[in-house]
């Protein structure tokens, strides 16, 4: 089936990186674009390949009642949504995440499933007690409802080999669309070697500050032990995001920063710390963090359960183990820091070479393209 028009429907809003790169691939093989959805601004990487998209900015009514089935506040999203749809007048629509995907299933378009972490294992691998139990039974009911729906009737997309390999155990057409830049996002930003004392490490995350984190992107623990190092003086930290972090003379706290920005404050550092509490759910989700580290030549200090970031670095020195978590990392740091300038910095430039040879989002655009002509 031929379709011309395609209209992203989101919960999440933008900016959303790995959606703007997706506008990035479709509207350069030639189809019209629309995204409905909260826009608070994006980050330039469609835009400046030319890439026209119709914004339209619309709360689309999804919320924690809306995840639950909850009415009537479910059908109004779900009326919300279809108007909006009439109005826009889409040949196919691609619904991020699987909320969106089961209302727009219901709302009879064709459809592409955009999901980028496997829902009902984000709920299976939640840890819950009182209460919180019966809303992650409920969500686990209803995802793997939706996702069974969905597998019958649309093509999948999704971020890592293990979201693919459950997909297509439900008898879905899924389509492997990783987390790699754009190469336009990259290709001006050049190695640059680096004094090597202090190790200066990067952390990209707001999840060190707050008292209730995100259990499967929860830094603090490798955070704790980096402080160790920084307090001796052989680590500077450089923290982006998290403007709850204070600064001192060996961490560099620089709250927000524009995607795009974020590459410039990367090459000013040896390693990228992406050592999260491990959590079998990693294996079903993808990584931004990791390729933009790596495509500044910044090594990423990796858990081992971010499986799909392994699978692309292959043969690999520097992830952490998650059975002996805090020995690991502590080795690891170490490592790096027995290391001569020469040798680091070769590591790095075998890193980033690595990422513009194989890990660019551009080869995999045909992908992304064969999965809306499924349809």
């Amino acid at each position: 089936m031929s379709m011309e028009h395609i209209c992203y429907v989101s919960g999440d809003g933008l900016p959303d990186v790995r959606v703007e790169r997706e506008f990035y691939s479709l509207g350069r093989s030639g189809f019209q674009l629309s995204f409905l959805g909260r826009v608070s601004r994006t980050n330039n990487i469609f835009e400046a390949a030319g890439v026209k998209v119709n914004l339209v900015n619309y709360d689309i009514g999804l919320n924690r009642y809306v995840n639950l089935r909850i009415e009537p506040y479910y059908t109004w999203a779900k009326r919300r949504i279809g108007r909006a749809l009439r109005r826009i007048r889409p040949d196919i629509v691609v619904a991020v995440n699987i909320v969106a995907g089961a209302i727009v299933h219901e709302l009879g378009y064709p459809m592409v499933l955009d999901d980028h972490e496997v829902y009902s294992k984000k709920a299976l691998y939640t840890p819950a007690t009182g209460i919180d139990k019966l809303i992650r039974a409920r969500k686990l009911k209803l995802f793997l409802k939706y996702e069974r729906m969905v597998a019958e009737h649309h093509p999948v997309i999704v971020v890592s080999e293990y979201g693919q390999a459950y997909y297509r155990g439900l008898g879905a057409r899924a389509y492997l669309v990783k987390n790699w830049p754009v190469a336009a996002e990259v290709r001006d930003l050049k190695f640059r070697r680096l004094p090597c004392r202090p190790l200066r490490v990067a952390v990209i995350t707001r999840d060190i500050s707050p008292r209730r984190v995100s259990y499967n992107r929860d830094i603090r623990l490798a955070w704790k032990l980096l402080q160790v190092y920084v307090r001796h003086g052989l680590v500077h930290a450089v923290v982006i995001g998290d403007r709850g972090v204070k600064s001192s003379r060996s961490i560099e706290s620089l709250g927000y920063i524009p995607h795009n920005d974020i590459y410039g404050v990367l090459q000013n550092c040896h390693a990228g710390l992406l050592a999260l509490a491990p959590t079998p759910h990693h294996a079903f989700c993808g990584s931004n963090r990791a390729y933009m580290y790596m495509h500044v030549g910044c090594i990423p200090i990796v858990t081992a359960s971010l499986e799909s970031v392994l699978i692309d670095l292959g043969d690999y020195e520097f992830a952490v183990d998650t059975w002996q978590f805090a020995k690991s990392l502590a080795d690891i740091l170490k490592k790096l820091l027995d290391l001569d300038c020469n040798e680091l910095n070769s590591v790095r430039e075998s890193i980033l070479n690595l990422a513009r040879r194989r890990l660019v989002w551009d080869l995999q655009s045909n992908v992304l393209v064969d999965a809306v002509k499924a349809v």
